[in-house]
């Protein structure tokens, strides 16, 4: 899946302007929602950051000086205002506690577009440096989650690091108790969409005949959103990728290839914006034949990551042994016993 465009929340009473603004930022480019108020823009706000709000100045209730207060209680994302002639003195006031810019009504369209533009770029600069800043720091986080003094486990880490920061699917290949999960979360704790969710799942566990109503949702009934839309915007972990049907196969395929999922008993397709992480204890190619679907193989295996198992690293053990009994020491508040390379 494709990186996605600037994503721009737009919130105006006036129902006009809002849709005179979400086809003028679509057009030009941006992935737009809009709200007819600022508490239901806030409580979007909350579950999925934009790039940038726009906000009108003046609207019942909130007003664009709550929207920018609220905002940047809830999140690092840039707020530009639309003011009218009248609004100007509460406009500069909006500017001097932190707002972005505000535009003049009425505004020419290309001027807006531009402003919104570099407020996304700004605030995607910012994400991206917090996330190096971050990921120097989980650089070296990772050797306590991926423990291991061999070569084999150093070759690994630097393998997660690097994939981490790519936007790619990955196949993740290693046997029972090797770190599929840990080495998962690792990949999306230091990549980009690292402030979305982690939603991991075990398709060995999943109904056949819920399949789809568990990864894509229902449109009613009460279901959950599915996997898919909880986590939009961030990554999802299927476990035991090689367990599924070759129809389950196919539904997911077509789901990786659109980027988009119908809920059960909905006309209208959803959009997801996600990086797929799968998991086999062994490569799916080498099963029986036509088991697993070239296709869909293809689109995660986009990277491979294949976990040693221990037998391949000998010279950890020790150092496992000594983790795992000070993790249960813990656990039970005892003091870990001494060890040694004879025990």
């Amino acid at each position: 899946m494709s990186e996605p465009a600037a994503l721009v929340y737009v919130v105006d009473d006036d129902p006009q302007l809002r849709a005179s603004l979400s086809t003028l930022l679509s057009t030009g480019g941006f992935d737009v929602q809009v709200f007819s108020t600022a508490p239901a823009m806030l409580a979007a706000l909350g579950r999925q950051p934009p790039d940038v709000v726009l906000s009108d100045i003046r609207m019942p209730g909130m007003d664009g000086m709550d929207v920018l207060r609220a905002a940047g209680q809830a999140s690092d994302c840039p707020v530009v205002l639309i003011s009218a002639h009248g609004d100007i003195p509460m406009a500069v006031e909006a500017m001097q506690q932190g707002a972005y810019s505000f535009l003049e009504k009425p505004f020419k369209p290309q001027r807006l577009l531009t402003v919104l533009r570099h407020a996304a770029e700004a605030c995607q600069l910012s994400r991206s440096n917090r996330r190096l800043r971050d990921r120097l720091r989980s650089v070296v986080g990772i050797d306590r989650v991926l423990l291991g003094d061999s070569s084999v486990m150093a070759e690994l880490r630097a393998q997660v690091v690097d994939a981490a920061e790519l936007p790619h699917n990955v196949l993740i290949i290693g046997q029972t108790g090797t770190g599929k999960e840990l080495v998962a979360r690792a990949l999306h704790d230091l990549g980009p969409r690292a402030d979305g969710p982690f939603v991991a799942v075990n398709c060995a566990a999943i109904p056949a005949d819920r399949f789809e109503t568990v990864l894509f949702g229902a449109a009613e009934g009460g279901e959950a959103r599915g996997y898919f839309r909880a986590a939009d915007g961030g990554t999802l972990f299927l476990d035991d990728i090689d367990t599924l049907l070759p129809d389950q196969q196919a539904k997911l395929l077509r789901a990786l290839d659109s980027g988009e999922v119908t809920p059960v008993g909905a006309v209208t397709p959803v959009p997801v914006r996600l990086r797929v992480v799968a998991a086999a204890s062994r490569d799916p190619q080498d099963q029986m034949p036509d088991a697993f679907l070239d296709a869909l193989y293809h689109r995660l295996a986009t990277l491979v990551l294949a976990l040693p198992p221990l037998i391949e690293r000998r010279d950890d053990i020790g150092l496992l042994f000594t983790h795992f009994l000070a993790d249960q020491a813990r656990i039970y508040e005892l003091e870990p016993p001494e060890t040694s390379p004879d025990d």
